[in-house]
């Protein structure tokens, strides 16, 4: 682990705060092997590109917002929001604190441009099977290794589950080690969207929603208390939150807004921050001394 170690901090777009920490966790990581593993991944902008070829990727509400079914000017309402709101949400200087509220707001007053829209599940899934979804290099093949090891993978996104589950489903990624917690749609008995179900995910409360989902997923956990986690955003580093009685922990943190600004934030919440990196190639280097290369044939 230590040629591992060595070579991650070689790469100029990988930096590691504590390697001596880092070397720690790995040994511990690696005696667990597969059956101690569990991964934790925020959706977009980490199992999915920030931008490919010049051009951004569309995010699950970006996917949903092009649904053709949405009301006139859906569209230009929510894309008001987005740049009233994401500002917010990668500002460099603002703690989390500050921008929870921002976030909150957004949620509610995009979940208010849903209700009554005449979209159907079957016109959702057409539409979101026929829309590229930019998933990272190596991302597919993480998710194979993965299930060949029956290691758990929690997809914890604060985007549209519908998207994120059908998005996952497209690729085949939608195997049986997969579970979903995110923002589904709520759809009333007349077949039009009212909101979402139950209480809004966002990029900054998925702290708490961990913990509330102690019971329903990460107790049947316990044997797995090592961790891999993946987010791109300050608020994924809580995602593990509802791990029990974690023993080992690798936060991966992909960097792309204002990375001067934010690297040092990223650092204390990530142990591996890479910037601007559109690949999976680190996780799959990790991986594949934790599973083992045959994973990965």
């Amino acid at each position: 682990m230590a040629k591992l170690l060595e070579a991650l901090l070689e790469l100029p777009h990988v930096r590691i705060k504590d390697p001596d920490y880092m070397l720690s966790v790995f040994e511990e990581i690696i005696e667990g092997n597969s059956e101690k593993l569990q991964v934790i991944s925020d959706f977009d902008q980490t199992l999915t590109k920030d931008h490919e070829n010049g051009e951004r990727c569309l995010t699950t509400f970006g996917i949903f917002h092009s649904t053709p079914q949405l009301p006139k000017g859906y569209n230009a309402r929510s894309e008001a929001l987005y740049h009233k709101y994401h500002p917010f949400e990668v500002h460099p200087e603002l703690t989390v604190e500050q921008k929870t509220p921002y976030m909150e707001q957004w949620y509610k007053d995009s979940e208010q441009l849903l209700f009554g829209a005449e979209v159907s599940k079957e016109e959702l899934k057409g539409h979101i099977y026929s829309s590229k979804t930019c998933f990272r290099d190596g991302s597919v093949e993480i998710f194979n290794a993965l299930k060949k090891a029956e290691v758990p993978v929690l997809v914890f996104s604060a985007g549209v589950g519908d998207v994120v589950h059908h998005a996952l489903e497209k690729h085949e990624m939608l195997l049986d080690n997969v579970r979903i917690i995110s923002n589904f749609l709520n759809w009333n008995d007349q077949g039009t969207l009212e909101g979402f179900q139950g209480d809004m995910i966002h990029v900054f409360n998925k702290n708490q929603r961990a913990l509330a989902a102690h019971e329903e997923y990460f107790s049947l956990l316990a044997h797995r208390p090592n961790v891999i986690l993946l987010g791109d955003n300050e608020g994924d580093a809580a995602m593990g939150h509802g791990v029990q009685d974690p023993k080992a922990m690798i936060k991966i943190g992909f960097l792309f807004h204002h990375p001067e600004q934010r690297l040092e934030k990223f650092m204390d919440m990530f142990d591996i921050v890479l910037i601007d990196d559109q690949t999976m190639d680190v996780p799959k280097k990790i991986l594949h001394h934790i599973l083992g290369a045959h994973h990965f044939d």
